[in-house]
Parts: C-alpha cells; sequence; structure tokens
C-alpha cells in the first residue's frame, strides 16, 4: 500500500518547482545568449563594412594623390618598366637620360647625394682641408 505522507508530498512538490524555475531561467538564459550572440554578430559585420569603407577611401586618395604627381587627373598611374618586356629580359631601345623624366618630380635630395659622393673620393689630406673649408665659411651658423 503506497503511504501519503504529507511532508514527502511537500518535499516533491518544492522539488518540481525548483525544476520548473531552473528551466524557465535556463530558457531566459539561452534566448539572452541568442540576442547578444545576434548583436555581437550584426556589431562585427558594421564593423567591418566601417573599416572596408575607410580602406576604400584611402586607396581612393592614393590613388588621386599618385596621379597628381605625375599630373594626370583622369589617366591611370604609369607602371614601372612598361615596354620593357619580361623582367629578366634586356631593355630594347636607348637607356633612359639620367635625372628625372617629363612628368616626375625632381629629387631634392639628388644634389647632396652628389656632393656625398665627390668627398667619398677624397684623400683624408683632401677632406680635411674640405673640412677646414665648410667649418671657416661665414654666415654658416654656429661655425
Amino acid at each position: 500500500m503506497p503511504s501519503h505522507d504529507p511532508e514527502r508530498a511537500l518535499v516533491q512538490s518544492l522539488l518540481d518547482l525548483a525544476d520548473h524555475r531552473l528551466a524557465q531561467t535556463a530558457a531566459e538564459m539561452a534566448a539572452e545568449i541568442d540576442l547578444y550572440r545576434d548583436d555581437l554578430a550584426r556589431g562585427y559585420a558594421e564593423q567591418l563594412q566601417a573599416h572596408q569603407d575607410r580602406l576604400a577611401a584611402i586607396r581612393a586618395e592614393t590613388d588621386r594623390y599618385i596621379k597628381s604627381l605625375y599630373g594626370e587627373a583622369d589617366a591611370p598611374a604609369p607602371t614601372p618598366n612598361v615596354g620593357q618586356g619580361h623582367a629578366d629580359a634586356p631593355a630594347t631601345g636607348p637607356a633612359p637620360a639620367p635625372g628625372p623624366g617629363p612628368g616626375q618630380p625632381i629629387n631634392p635630395y639628388e644634389a647632396d647625394r652628389i656632393e656625398a659622393e665627390r668627398i667619398k673620393g677624397l684623400s683624408m689630406e683632401a677632406f680635411a682641408a674640405e673640412r677646414q673649408r665648410l667649418i671657416r665659411q661665414p654666415n654658416q651658423g654656429m661655425f
């Protein structure tokens, strides 16, 4: 015969209530996690798209800047070795003239490079004399 214990029935009903609340809380947490996951994925996608847009703008600005260096507003920027054939093949035709070509910017450091090459070839005595000449020039600042 089954015993009908009131304490046992109370404990069982409390356990059933706790199980119900636990299942309900787990379902609510799962729903919140799903919302968080969706929000996170959407935010990441928006950030990634914004990043791609910034990169595209930077590329466009860089292309405009490079074209402005060559003086071409709408033409594509020139590529190196155009008409030179394969990279391993010897170049055909006359060699380009030294210095900047038409439409190319002048290198402001070319005079300094030429002067450095001249000084590099001097003997120690000639270098000492050149150094004294440069130091003793009037109106040259601290010396």
